[in-house]
């Protein structure tokens, strides 16, 4: 079967679709968040300025949380750098990455929330003392770090905190200015506008305004006339890099594009 070619023809507009899917990244994000919450592996709750002792044997607070938009209010969870170490690996495991990310954010998207979540554990790990009992806050780790960014991302009425590099930060955000400490990505959103995107394929061209893109949120779909089951890739102009694959199928008997690895 012939396959069609999706062409990105610049690196911005890569960028800005690659903030449209961390878009749909940040409007899942907060239930991961929640998800962590309700896992039995917190060692003390932090609320405020107080906090619970770690338990006896436990080698420090390795980094924290911070939970908005949930049942038991804004409060933050310390984990023990094991405990960390564990629930990275449930998370980054292979079947969880098929059954939740691919499905949720495609092969571009779950590529991003794995290179936050590296990121996220250099950091972590950064300048931690194993020998210590010392409570070290992640914030603490940040300032120790260089090139470390606290990314604020805002969905409707949910705020959520990530600790992202720089270099992370920039290609969420979609710019290529310095990002300072407390940066957010909502820059991203000055930088789409009303931009759009040609898209050729064999069967014709199309144009999509990027701000669409920027609104997709799981489940959402964009439809195009083409044959259903017809596969097709997306590259870049330039390189001819192959970004990710993807097929034409059918949901609610509309023609709707499904991203495969």
């Amino acid at each position: 079967m012939e396959v069609c070619k999706y062409t990105i023809f610049t690196k911005q507009d890569l960028a800005a679709i690659q903030a449209g899917l961390n878009s749909a990244i940040s409007a899942w994000a907060d239930k991961w968040f929640i998800t962590v919450a309700a896992l039995p592996v917190a060692d003390t709750v932090v609320n405020g300025h107080e906090a619970v002792p770690l338990e006896s044997g436990r080698q420090g607070l390795a980094g924290s949380f911070e939970l908005r938009s949930h049942s038991s209010g804004a409060c933050q969870l310390a984990y023990s750098s094991r405990t960390l170490q564990h629930l990275y690996s449930r998370i980054t495991g292979d079947h969880v990455i098929k059954a939740t990310s691919k499905d949720l954010f495609g092969t571009v998207g779950s590529a991003v929330l794995l290179q936050a979540l590296d990121d996220l554990l250099a950091i972590i790990l950064q300048g931690h003392d194993a020998a210590s009992s010392e409570q070290i806050q992640l914030s603490q780790l940040l300032r120790k770090g260089s090139g470390t960014v606290v990314a604020t991302i805002t969905d409707q009425d949910s705020t959520i905190h990530l600790y992202l590099s720089q270099s992370l930060a920039r290609m969420l955000s979609g710019t290529t200015g310095i990002i300072k400490t407390g940066a957010k990505l909502s820059s991203r959103q000055a930088l789409i506008g009303s931009g759009k995107l040609k898209i050729q394929v064999t069967a014709g061209e199309a144009e999509l305004r990027l701000a669409d893109l920027m609104e997709l949120r799981p489940g959402n779909v964009i439809r195009l006339n083409l044959k259903p089951n017809q596969p097709f890739t997306v590259q870049m102009a330039d390189t001819q890099q192959v970004i990710c694959h993807a097929y034409l199928g059918k949901r609610d008997n509309n023609k709707a594009i499904e991203l495969t690895t």
